[in-house]
């Protein structure tokens, strides 16, 4: 089915050139086909015209997501068709985005999952501290969006400095690139092919707020 309701946000590479290992394409089809040298990250921006808070607030009600307890659930394909099937037409409406974006993924071959992320975050606490993701057994490495505020953050990888194999300090000059709600990008992961990680955190919502909502693939 197309997704009418889904456009271009007109967003100029520009917007991005504080980090210049991010590649801004026009597609998801030229996030796949692009390669990451020079680069560790080739977004594609989207400005989503869907209600995905409604979706957010209402899968978060069906998974009883404690907003004060750091947790996370992953829903297949399978199941959001199925959870969406009972929410108001404003969530189906972005639910139907959502599981357009996981059908194209899944026909490039990798697995995708929504994350419903509550408000207090994810429970493994590295997400939130600038990191690099562990290697993936895929050349693309790890593909993500969010659909809902806060989005992934980054900094350029000269403004950051190992403390382990996994996080990151980050100077505190450093400019710090934060994407936007619809979003889709891939990252490069941590690995042995002489690319440099995407070093990146993720967001943490408001008290109270409702869950983020998270595409992963692999």
């Amino acid at each position: 089915m197309a997704v009418a309701y889904l456009i271009g946000s007109g967003m100029s590479e520009k917007d991005y050139s504080q980090n210049p290992r991010i590649k801004v394409v026009g597609s998801l089809t030229e996030v796949f086909n692009t390669p990451y040298d020079p680069y560790n990250c080739v977004i594609f921006p989207r400005k989503l015209t869907a209600d995905f808070n409604a979706l957010a607030k209402g899968l978060g009600e069906q998974l009883h997501v404690n907003p004060k307890v750091r947790a996370h659930h992953d829903l297949s394909y399978h199941e959001l068709a199925v959870r969406a099937q009972s929410l108001d037409e404003p969530a189906k409406a972005a639910a139907d985005i959502v599981l357009a974006d996981m059908r194209e993924i899944e026909q490039k071959g990798l697995h995708a999952t929504l994350r419903v992320v509550s408000p207090a975050g994810y429970k493994f606490r590295v997400a939130h501290a600038f990191h690099a993701d562990k290697p993936k057994n895929t050349e693309h490495g790890r593909l993500l969006c969010c659909y809902t505020d806060p989005v992934t953050q980054s900094v350029r990888n000269e403004d950051a400095t190992p403390i382990n194999v996994e996080k990151y300090s980050v100077k505190p000059e450093a400019q710090i690139t934060t994407f936007r709600p619809g979003d889709i990008w891939k990252q490069a992961v941590r690995n042995d092919r002489g690319i440099l990680p995407f070093i990146h955190r993720a967001g943490t919502s408001p008290s109270g707020g409702a869950p983020r909502l998270v595409l992963e693939a692999d």
